[in-house]
């Protein structure tokens, strides 16, 4: 009875031939509803091959590039973390994490001394930058809900196994740094000792190409590399035709090789905070820098009534006098 024309005796014929047919603008809708639809499904098959296809590529590298930390005069550097000083073949390390006392800045020195055959001595912090490849994947790793029988090291279940491969593979794209949770030697342990191991390989590369000697008669004590025939020097003779080297076979030393992972080390940091040459955020003193002093309300909510800049500025040393609003805090 809706489809009747207004003089239903007047249009029979029309009727009988609409009989069947679906009104024009309720046949547009659907035709858009089905348009709308395979582009929604088209989308999230699209989507999804993007994120297979993500899924299946290498994960991020955490070696970084040998310009992923500023270099100085007599510096070169090998990796995104280690750099060698030409001159003594002392190593320069980016630190990425926060040392709150726990001592974790000696804790992650000591993997790059340990894989360099170097003495703690001869390692020397720089704070990182910004680069996605210092970012805290274990921190990650740990948030995800699995019991920890099932993320045991050789016997994860196959969910704690993928989980963990896809929350590790976001994390190094996402590069998040951050300290806490005990996560620091966890997330460094690999990639440090890796990035020392693989510098190892290059200088020692580097030597056996200047010596014409095979690497496998080489050794090192304490940054210096030797052969029995004679020849000796420092990582830092080696350093620069080390970052043209590529490292050939790199092994991280077993547990039985150690000799100083596992030890009670000194504490690198203590020196300085004991004679007060360590440097602290307000130690910073920067070109043109001043500081700032704030007069706070006695009430929470309160707000400067009237100021007398004029009286203010007529101190020494006031350079500028800046009023500002209602804050917490």
């Amino acid at each position: 009875m809706r489809h009747l024309p207004a003089h239903p005796r007047g249009d029979q014929d029309r009727g009988c031939r609409d009989q069947g047919r679906e009104p024009a603008g309720l046949e547009t809708r659907r035709e858009a509803g089905v348009r709308r639809r395979a582009l929604l499904l088209s989308g999230l098959g699209a989507g999804a091959a993007l994120v297979v296809g993500w899924g299946v590529l290498p994960p991020r590298s955490r070696q970084g590039l040998a310009d992923t930390m500023p270099v100085v005069d007599g510096e070169v550097g090998l990796n995104g973390w280690i750099k060698v000083s030409s001159d003594g073949g002392g190593v320069v390390l980016a630190m990425h994490r926060s040392e709150m006392g726990q001592g974790v800045h000696t804790a992650l020195a000591m993997l790059v001394a340990e894989e360099l055959d170097i003495s703690l001595a001869k390692v020397r912090l720089v704070q990182a930058g910004p680069d996605k490849l210092y970012g805290n994947v274990a921190l990650f790793v740990a948030s995800l809900p699995f019991h920890p029988s099932e993320r045991e090291a050789g016997h994860e279940t196959r969910s704690a196994r993928a989980g963990q491969w896809i929350v590790s593979k976001v994390a190094r794209e996402l590069g998040i740094s951050a300290t806490g949770a005990s996560s620091t030697v966890a997330d460094a342990w690999e990639p440090l000792r890796l990035a020392a191991a693989t510098a190892r390989a290059q200088l020692l590369g580097a030597a056996s190409l200047e010596w014409r000697l095979p690497v496998a008669e080489l050794s090192v004590a304490n940054g210096v590399i030797s052969h029995p025939s004679g020849p000796q020097g420092h990582y830092g003779l080696f350093a620069k035709a080390a970052a043209a080297t590529p490292p050939g076979e790199v092994t991280l030393k077993t547990a039985q090789q150690w000799t100083l992972i596992g030890t009670n080390a000194p504490r690198i940091d203590l020196q300085a905070k004991i004679d007060g040459s360590a440097q602290f955020g307000i130690d910073v003193r920067l070109p043109g820098m001043v500081y700032a002093v704030v007069r706070h309300a006695p009430a929470l909510g309160g707000s400067a009534g009237a100021v007398n800049a004029d009286a203010a500025m007529k101190l020494a040393g006031v350079e500028r006098v800046v009023r500002l609003g209602t804050y917490a805090g």
